[in-house]
């Protein structure tokens, strides 16, 4: 990572969030790269194992629902009524 922030700013309020590091080209490429060979991994697990593995992010999302909600309410400007559930069908 870079010494660099990124300040994202409520775009309903105008106020600033916490500050997020900002990634490098390199940091991308490592994503990418990560993200490929998870994808290669992926492709050959048993769709039983892939089950498992999306009902535990499921539960996951679920369990943090008003939190990630917030998140995005925040970051994005959308009202909390409508923040929430969009976690929830994801």
């Amino acid at each position: 990572m870079s010494d660099d922030v990124i300040i994202p700013v409520d775009p309903a309020t105008g106020t600033a969030l916490e500050p997020v590091p900002a990634a490098t080209a390199e940091d991308v490429r490592a994503a990418v790269e990560r993200a490929r060979e998870a994808q290669l991994a992926w492709r050959f697990t048993p769709p039983d194992e892939r089950a498992v593995a999306l009902r535990r992010v499921a539960d996951a999302l679920e369990s943090r629902a008003d939190e990630i909600g917030s998140t995005i309410t925040s970051e994005m400007g959308r009202v909390r009524a409508e923040s929430v559930p969009e976690v929830a069908k994801s």
